[in-house]
């Protein structure tokens, strides 16, 4: 025979940790202002940084689209996807999580920067990323990222210090 009781079953339902209509289960209208301001900042900041691919536009059909405007285009794409997520649920942890995501974005436009800067045309990473077909100079392209690094970097210091206050301010209510 088994002396041992039985544990008490676990109660899984949301109801054990929300109340309907509790304060903890929807956020305050001033948060989701925040968060949707914050939203459109980045929302902006994507704009601004799928400019330099206006015109590749043009050599589209005839001869494709250029490695390096691909990728301004995929991060402006992932950056509005990370946009609509802050928006749809405006917490802490959504703006933290997009603040990463700034981080690690603000790492690659200073790493174009410096490959901007060091490497040549005629290098092998120039080649790859076909840096050597746009017409923009080498010197044009190092501002472009030197400029986006600081309007990503700005931005993700804002939201890491406002996610910091949004979760702080949770835990006080």
């Amino acid at each position: 025979m088994n002396s041992t009781p039985e544990p008490p079953p676990i109660q899984t339902s949301p109801a054990r940790f929300f109340r309907p209509g509790s304060r903890s289960e929807r956020p305050s209208r001033v948060w989701v202002r925040v968060t949707r301001s914050m939203a459109s900042g980045f929302v902006v900041i994507a704009l601004l940084g799928a400019i330099p691919t206006l015109p590749t536009w043009q050599s589209l059909v005839t001869t494709g689209m250029p490695t390096w405007a691909l990728g301004l285009l995929l991060a402006g794409f992932l950056q509005i996807v990370f946009a609509l997520y802050m928006t749809w649920w405006p917490s802490s942890a959504s703006l933290l999580t997009t603040a990463a995501f700034g981080l690690a974005l603000t790492a690659t436009y200073a790493l174009l920067f410096v490959v901007r800067l060091l490497v040549r045309d005629d290098h092998a990473w120039a080649r790859a990323w076909q840096l050597d077909v746009n017409a923009f100079s080498a010197s044009q392209e190092a501002l472009w990222c030197i400029v986006m690094l600081l309007l990503t970097g700005l931005w993700t210091f804002f939201a890491g210090r406002v996610s910091l206050l949004g979760r702080q301010w949770e835990r006080t209510r």
